[in-house]
């Protein structure tokens, strides 16, 4: 009919088209989707709100990607702001590491030390490279281990920089006396969030507790940082 206008459509529907969604969160939701343009598979995070109310996190977040380039970090692409959506388009990974968990006690998988220190070594790089640009993560856990697979071997990827931090103690070349600067450390769990997360990636896969090197704090609700 003459005069009928068909609604706009906005920059997120000409460029991506959503395929399935990846999880539900306190503010947003992620989504598996694919770049009409060129056909590449990308996540993307949508948070729901005015502008300013995720603002400091978008910087935080953009901040970071500069900062860091690691493989064993998730690359962040870009974001932009419309329709009171922020939309953080990001590296797409198939599984996280809880779902790897899950995955591998249905199958009754033994997990082989060779592939238990891949998935050890892999985290502690990118947390090496976060500490020495001065940032710490604050929420490692098994949930924000994302896993790709790049020439058929899986790399582990820490992910979800929404609860990280700069801070003074990490410095690169800098060897810190905790005595010096005391406020530097909230509390304990402060300097042990990644000790507990490699204390429970050892009891989730091996089970008769055989490595099990750190028996203390068994802790999943991971949500503070500090140094490995």
């Amino acid at each position: 009919k003459e005069g009928l206008k068909h609604p706009q459509k906005s920059i997120f529907e000409l460029n991506y088209e959503i395929l399935k969604s990846l999880g539900r969160g306190e503010h947003g939701e992620v989504f598996k989707v694919v770049d009409r343009r060129d056909r590449q598979i990308y996540a993307v995070k949508q948070l729901k709100g005015n502008a300013d109310q995720f603002r400091a996190e978008i910087v935080k977040i953009s901040r970071i990607s500069n900062l860091v380039s690691s493989t064993n970090i998730i690359k962040y692409n870009y974001t932009f702001f419309e329709n009171n959506t922020w939309n953080i388009i990001m590296e797409y990974c198939k599984m996280n590491l809880r779902e790897k968990f899950n995955l591998w006690k249905r199958k009754k998988v033994k997990i082989e030390k060779i592939n238990l220190l891949r998935l050890i070594k892999h985290v502690a790089k990118g947390l090496h490279k976060l500490h020495k640009n001065g940032i710490s993560h604050l929420d490692l856990k098994p949930e924000n281990i994302l896993i790709a697979k790049i020439r058929g071997k899986e790399k582990y990827k820490i992910g979800d920089m929404g609860h990280a931090q700069f801070t003074e103690f990490f410095s690169s070349g800098t060897r810190f006396n905790r005595t010096k600067n005391p406020s530097a450390f909230i509390n304990n769990s402060v300097i042990s969030n990644e000790k507990l997360f490699l204390n429970l990636v050892i009891e989730e896969t091996h089970e008769d507790g055989e490595l099990n090197l750190l028996k203390e704090n068994k802790s999943q609700e991971l949500d503070t940082g500090g140094f490995l």
